[in-house]
């Protein structure tokens, strides 16, 4: 689809979806085209002014990007007070849209074919199994071993009634399917990585469920029964760690390209993530950690509902200090010259307990004592910290608020009262698609108006 036009809209409202495969590269068109060529052209030969480039988070499939998408540009662009402002500040004010598409749902229809849940094809016990295993295999780009630990798996959970503890089995099939995944990988962040423990986290997936079911609660960003929980951790630190080579290569590539195809033009580039989206953008960004070279910032940054830790950008952290976070380069690069600004929700339960959950420890309150943060928790629930200097907390705002953004500094927005998860959605974390979260994203890029004069 080269050019996407959002349904039931008028004037019609597009953008470009530009779709990466697990390793970064960009997917062609059905005519065997590279969709960012066109993009490519748009920026050389047509007067834009302004680039938003977003990026979905976990569990984004090619159909659930399309519906975010679709939503979050209707969302902006619907704006028209924001977009009024818009057109005063920056003189021919137009701008271009690139949803970033990358495959993160690790039961995800990518074929646009469907998807595969466990128990809904027909056939015998072995049958689902197999399919189960290859299916997952696939997802996490594993080996034929890796298919062999997830077979033991599934069967179990299958086969296995209720149990308290984890088989151990099924808990030696997890260390050596968690050895197999890491094996010639680069690792997490040092802030990220609280190392695997399976029986851990299943006793932390039971301690959760039986709590949902005591509260009424419906929790199951990590469910599929206790016993796959430790397997979806590994898929959640699996898609984190894909969304932050993506982002390094393929995301990171096409902004260098984007600005270069604007050169010499009056073209301010910001960014907006959503969940791992938020990986996705901070390391295009910042670009790969080895590389310092001199390089145009982007303008503006907004993370909304971050699923990455509050350390990633700090120049210390406090729970290991003298290290600093994955992302702290961003920072001390300045690679964006104009704002940061995140929300945080406490109704956002894929962060505030699937975050924590995943690093198998116990359940943290998503606003805990300030002088108390946790050693694992998301952007998403804490906000940026550990970098006090330049970072403002305050409560999101209407779509009249003027928040006077300045250049350099982060914003953490406490969103309770617009991402509450009460618009028809599982929870909070995907309850994104509002006026008041658009008007943040336009207030921080039309903090930096106009860089004609430093091109």
């Amino acid at each position: 689809m080269p050019l996407r036009t959002v349904p039931d809209t008028n004037p019609p409202i597009q953008y470009y979806l530009i779709a990466f495969d697990e390793q970064g590269r960009e997917r062609r068109e059905s005519d065997n085209s590279l969709l960012s060529e066109r993009v490519l052209n748009v920026l050389r030969t047509e007067p834009i002014t302004d680039v938003i480039a977003m990026s979905h988070g976990w569990q984004g499939d090619v159909p659930g990007a399309l519906r975010q998408y679709d939503a979050w540009t209707k969302n902006l662009l619907g704006n028209a007070a924001d977009m009024q402002a818009m057109q005063a500040r920056r003189l021919g004010f137009r701008p271009l849209l690139v949803g970033l598409h990358w495959p993160s749902l690790p039961w995800g229809d990518e074929s646009l074919s469907g998807s595969f849940a466990m128990g809904a094809e027909e056939g015998t016990l072995e049958d689902t199994v197999e399919k189960a295993a290859a299916d997952q295999t696939e997802r996490l780009s594993g080996s034929p071993e890796v298919e062999v630990e997830l077979r033991k798996i599934y069967r179990a959970y299958a086969t296995v009634d209720s149990p308290e503890t984890l088989p151990p089995e099924v808990e030696q099939a997890y260390q050596h399917l968690n050895s197999l995944l890491r094996a010639g990988t680069t690792g997490s962040a040092s802030e990220e990585d609280p190392g695997f423990d399976p029986q851990a986290i299943f006793q932390a997936a039971r301690q959760d469920e039986e709590m949902d079911l005591l509260t009424g609660a419906s929790f199951g960003s990590l469910s599929w029964g206790s016993l796959l929980a430790p397997l979806r951790t590994m898929s959640f630190w699996t898609m984190k760690n894909r969304a932050r080579d993506i982002g390094e290569s393929g995301a990171h590539s096409l902004l260098l390209a984007m600005q270069q195809a604007a050169a010499g033009k009056d073209v301010n580039f910001h960014l907006m993530g959503h969940s791992f989206g938020c990986i996705v953008m901070t390391a295009a960004a910042a670009g790969p950690k080895a590389d310092a070279s001199a390089r145009r910032p982007v303008q503006s940054m907004v993370l909304v509902q971050g699923a990455l830790s509050l350390w990633a950008y700090c120049e210390s952290m406090l729970h290991s200090p003298g290290n600093p976070g994955y992302f702290n380069q961003l920072i001390k690069l300045a690679r964006c010259e104009g704002p940061i600004a995140t929300t945080q929700s406490q109704f956002d339960r894929a962060v505030g307990k699937a975050y924590p959950l995943a690093a198998g420890v116990a359940q943290q309150d998503s606003f805990a004592n300030p002088n108390d943060l946790p050693r694992f928790g998301g952007v998403g629930s804490f906000g940026i910290q550990g970098i006090d200097a330049i970072t403002t907390a305050r409560m999101i705002g209407g779509v009249g608020e003027n928040y006077g953004f300045q250049g350099g500094r982060i914003y953490n927005l406490n969103a309770d009262d617009v991402i509450s998860g009460n618009h028809g959605q599982f929870d909070a974390h995907s309850d994104i698609a509002h006026p008041e979260v658009a008007h943040v994203i336009w207030q921080a890029a039309s903090a930096v108006t106009s860089r004609a004069a430093t091109r």
